[in-house]
C-alpha cells in the first residue's frame, strides 16, 4: 500500500488528491495520507476530509510514505523537492488511470500525469514534471526536471522543455523547438521557434516580451511553497 502525502492543499494539491482517489478506485494499492503545508502559512486543519500537517515530520517518520508536490509553480516545486531530498523522503510518480501512455516513456520521481493526457512514445519526463489534464506530448520529446504543462497544452514531436519551463493553458509547440530553462510561455501561445532561457513569450506566433535575470526562480521560497496550488 502506497501512502501518499501531498505537499500543498490549494488547487493543484486537491487535483492530485483526486488522482490518488481515482487510482485507488481503479484497483491500485494506494491511499491519501495527509496534506502538508509549511508552518509559515495559514491553513485549516482539514481539506476535503484529509488532515493537514504543518511539518514534514509525518512522512519523514513513516516508512511507507511517498510525497507528491502539489504546487503549480515549477520554482516552488524545486524548493520543496530540495527539502524532501535532504530528509531522504521518497517522492511518488502518479499516472492517472485515464491517461494514455505509450511505449518507451520514462518517468522521473514526482511526475504527475493527469486524466485525458497523452504521452505518446520515446518520451522522457524528468523529476517533478507536471502534465495537466488533456495535454499531449508526442514522440521523442524531452521534458526536463520541473517542466510544467497546463491543461490543454500540445507538444509536437522532438520538442525539448529544459528545466523549469512552464507552458500556459492551451499553448502549443511545433516540431523540434526548444523552450529554455525557466522560460514561461503564455496561455494560447504557439511556439514556432526556440524560446530563450528565463524569458516570457506570448502570442501567435509566440514572441519574447520579457527576459528575467539568471537564477530568478531561486528567490521564490517561501512565498510560493505554501498551501497555494
Amino acid at each position: 500500500m502506497r501512502r501518499i502525502y501531498i505537499f500543498g492543499c490549494g488547487g493543484s494539491g486537491r487535483e492530485i488528491l483526486q488522482i490518488v482517489l481515482d487510482l485507488a478506485e481503479a484497483g491500485e494499492q494506494i491511499e491519501p495520507a495527509a496534506f502538508l503545508v509549511d508552518s509559515v502559512f495559514e491553513a485549516p486543519t482539514h481539506v476535503q476530509g484529509l488532515q493537514i500537517f504543518r511539518s514534514l515530520d509525518a512522512p519523514h517518520q513513516d516508512p511507507t510514505a511517498q510525497v507528491v508536490i502539489g504546487l503549480g509553480s515549477p520554482a516552488a516545486r524545486k524548493c520543496v523537492a530540495r527539502r524532501l531530498e535532504k530528509l531522504g523522503i521518497r517522492c511518488a510518480t502518479l499516472i492517472h488511470p485515464r491517461a494514455w501512455i505509450g511505449r518507451e516513456v520514462f518517468f522521473g520521481p514526482g511526475v504527475v500525469v493527469c486524466a485525458q493526457a497523452a504521452v505518446v512514445t520515446n518520451v522522457r519526463l524528468g523529476a517533478h514534471v507536471h502534465v495537466n489534464v488533456a495535454s499531449s506530448v508526442h514522440h521523442d520529446c524531452r521534458l526536463d526536471d520541473f517542466a510544467t504543462l497546463a491543461p490543454g497544452v500540445h507538444l509536437a514531436g522532438h520538442v525539448t522543455l529544459e528545466e523549469g519551463a512552464d507552458l500556459g493553458i492551451g499553448a502549443c509547440a511545433i516540431p523540434g523547438v526548444t523552450i529554455g530553462r525557466w522560460a514561461s510561455v503564455g496561455a494560447g501561445a504557439v511556439v514556432t521557434r526556440d524560446v530563450a532561457p528565463n524569458s516570457v513569450a506570448v502570442g501567435v506566433p509566440a514572441r519574447e516580451i520579457r527576459r528575467r535575470r539568471e537564477g530568478w526562480h531561486e528567490d521564490r521560497w517561501p512565498e510560493e511553497t505554501g498551501q497555494q496550488g
